[in-house]
């Protein structure tokens, strides 16, 4: 029987014509879990009935209402006939909250400007005070600014605020998808065009109201304090460019009378607001954490090439921030700072949480294909990504194709594709015996899109079935960069795709390890999992990876210990329990566990200080499972296990991780 492939062109560029995603989807691509559908039935009344006047209360039709809930704001729909009517109803009136419904693919250059400067003179209407965009707040907060600067408001707010007006940048130049920094000299040529509403800087980078508003648009605040979420002290984290210089938590008072954005530009030692650019939200969803960071010197000259020529091509020897950049995975320039504050849609005042040195180590390990899994395990210390897929049944944590959806949406990718093949075993004697799913002539059904699939199988087809799955990773440019063969076959589809993810994962795994290993070992690892990687475009796409790891090499980046990317497992197996001063305790109570077994552990992972008993807690867990043999576990954890029982316990001491893992994991 011959092995099913699934067709291919032999460039690098993927051509495939990429499909249209529901409001729904792309409520789940921006949210995630986080976004919560409440659907409810509810019934229509009606007087009509057989008997001329006479009128009897009859049930109508049932329709459905969708409550569509948003870590920002909710939604409620109108009745529709069905239930998914109703959501995807709820879901585009979220997406028109948001400002991004009206974009379409279609939009032609010209006709994304002038939807641009529409946008911004609806921005800058007193209509637009009265909603709760938070461009709305940060309209009337610039007006307690001093001097001059009073109601001018920096133009990396418009961008970073109102994901419509940053869209309509996309379509006008595609470099935006990659820089979004990109989008300031397209905004400024914009506001030129409203020179009779708007006043703007090229010198600053900022824009007003060539005329206040009226008095009764902007609302005085008496006391900016109280409207505070969280009191006024915010902590932070200051990445400096310089290496020699350590990550560090600092403390912002926001307090001040004023615009918060001249709080942090003084923490970055430029002149205002106008000078700080400003990050699209990093981390989990619901977060309102952004990178903050000074723009640069060239901002001032006077060309959109000149501005794009230098921000394109950054002076790595100088004030390029490689730290920072690894965390957005765009180019950031100079010191920058890591906090949560701003305004949102949840209110009008300003919201701000701590962000701590322990959150900014956990967006780090959080970028890294291994990462994602040991964060949703809650035990950066002890789990680890598994080798094999034995189950959904067996598994635990979140599931491999959700984890490589997540990795590609951290490192600015398009959504993974994936392909299952399904293998008939009745068509075993004729040609062709293993269909692709997308194939016209097959009787089943087929979807293939960014981020899923789903196969069905004709309801009257009763042969035995075997499927396997192909997955295709892109780049937002749709340039291919790698390819996973559909090698392995599973009785079900859903443990094709998940088998699937997990090799492209392992694979990304070892390559994140060690980045700068040459093209003929890089070979070899696609060679073993039978991914096809595409080298020029992999390794620019992941350039910064590169950059991190040769910066760790000399030192941590807390001026600690030396980083060992290079060592696979970072942990020890306990392969001469001596040399662990392994310490079994407790009585032998029935047998062994071996491969496949699920066992259940209590575990507590200290930070001890050679010569010193004193014991400092870095991880913690009463109730941790994890099946044997599948790699779910640092070797050393599993060895320990293998020579146990029931009701025993073991304490050893083993190499200490990296130091990021152990300051991710720490409560302080």
């Amino acid at each position: 029987m011959e092995t099913a492939k699934s067709s291919s062109s032999p460039s690098s560029l993927v051509n495939t014509k990429k499909p249209t995603l529901t409001p729904k989807a792309k409520i789940y691509q921006k949210f995630g879990n986080k976004a919560c559908y409440k659907t409810e039935e509810i019934q229509e009344e009606s007087s009509q009935n057989g008997c001329p006047g006479l009128v009897i209360p009859q049930k109508g039709p049932s329709l459905f209402r969708c409550s569509l809930e948003l870590p920002e704001f909710s939604v409620v729909s109108e009745p529709c006939k069905k239930k998914k009517e109703a959501e995807q109803s709820a879901a585009l009136m979220a997406l028109q909250k948001l400002g991004i419904d009206s974009l379409e693919s279609c939009l032609t250059e010209s006709d994304a400007e002038e939807e641009l400067v529409s946008r911004l003179s609806h921005i800058f209407s007193s209509e637009f005070q009265s909603s709760h965009h938070p461009l709305s707040s940060h309209l009337k907060a610039v007006y307690f600014r001093e001097g001059e600067l009073s109601g001018s408001i920096p133009v990396s707010v418009l961008i970073g605020c109102d994901p419509k007006l940053s869209n309509l940048c996309r379509s006008i130049d595609a470099r935006i998808e990659s820089n979004p920094f990109l989008s300031i000299p397209v905004v400024m040529r914009a506001a030129v065009k409203l020179s009779e509403l708007l006043v703007m800087s090229e010198e600053d980078l900022w824009i007003r109201r060539k005329y206040p508003f009226p008095s009764n648009a902007i609302p005085v605040l008496d006391n900016q304090q109280s409207d505070l979420t969280q009191g006024s002290l915010t902590e932070a984290v200051y990445i400096p460019f310089s290496l020699d210089k350590d990550v560090s938590s600092i403390n912002m008072n926001l307090s001040l009378k004023g615009y918060y954005l001249d709080v942090i530009a003084a923490e970055l030692g430029v002149v205002d607001a106008s000078k700080v650019l400003i990050s699209r939200t990093i981390g989990k969803t619901s977060s309102e954490s952004r990178l903050y960071f000074s723009a640069l010197e060239t901002h001032n000259l006077n060309s959109d090439s000149e501005f794009i020529c230098a921000i394109e091509q950054p002076d790595f020897d100088s004030s390029f921030n490689i730290r920072a950049s690894y965390l957005l995975g765009q180019h950031v320039y100079d010191n920058a700072i890591l906090a949560s504050v701003g305004y949102t849609w949840r209110g009008a005042e300003l919201f701000n949480e701590d962000v701590s040195l322990r959150t900014y180590f956990r967006m780090l390990i959080g970028r890294m294909p291994d990462g994602l899994f040991k964060i949703s395990r809650d035990a950066l210390l002890t789990a680890d990504l598994p080798g094999v897929f034995t189950g959904k049944t067996n598994w635990r944590g979140s599931l491999p194709k959700d984890l490589l959806c997540s990795f590609c949406r951290h490192h600015r990718l398009s959504e993974p594709v994936f392909n299952v093949l399904c293998n008939t075993k009745s068509d075993q004697d004729l040609p062709g015996s293993c269909r692709h799913l997308s194939d016209e002539r097959s009787s089943s059904v087929y979807i293939s899109k960014p981020g899923g699939v789903l196969a069905t199988v004709s309801p009257n087809q009763v042969e035995t079935e075997s499927f396997s799955c192909e997955i295709k990773v892109v780049s937002k440019n749709h340039n291919l960069l790698l390819q996973r063969s559909p090698v392995d076959t599973f009785t079900k589809q859903g443990d094709a795709v998940q088998d699937a993810s997990l090799k492209v994962l392992n694979f990304l795994k070892f390559y994140f390890k060690q980045p700068n290993m040459p093209l003929e070992e890089l070979s070899s690892l696609g060679a073993k999992y039978n991914i096809d990687c595409h080298f020029t475009c992999f390794l620019k796409e992941f350039s910064l990876c590169q950059l991190m790891h040769k910066v760790q090499q000399p030192r941590n980046l807390l001026g600690g210990h030396k980083s060992n990317f290079n060592h696979i497992n970072r942990f020890n197996g306990l392969t001469s329990m001596e040399n662990k001063r392994l310490s079994l305790q407790g009585t032998a109570c029935g047998s062994l566990p071996s491969n496949g077994y699920i066992v259940s552990i209590s575990y507590g992972v200290f930070l001890v200080s050679e010569g010193k008993e004193i014991l400092e807690i870095l991880e913690k867990n009463d109730d941790f499972e994890f099946e044997i043999g599948t790699g779910a576990v640092i070797s050393c954890i599993e060895a320990a296990i293998l020579r146990m029982t029931a009701g025993q316990s073991v304490c050893f001491l083993t190499d200490m991780p990296q130091t990021e893992m152990v300051m991710a994991a720490s409560v302080d």
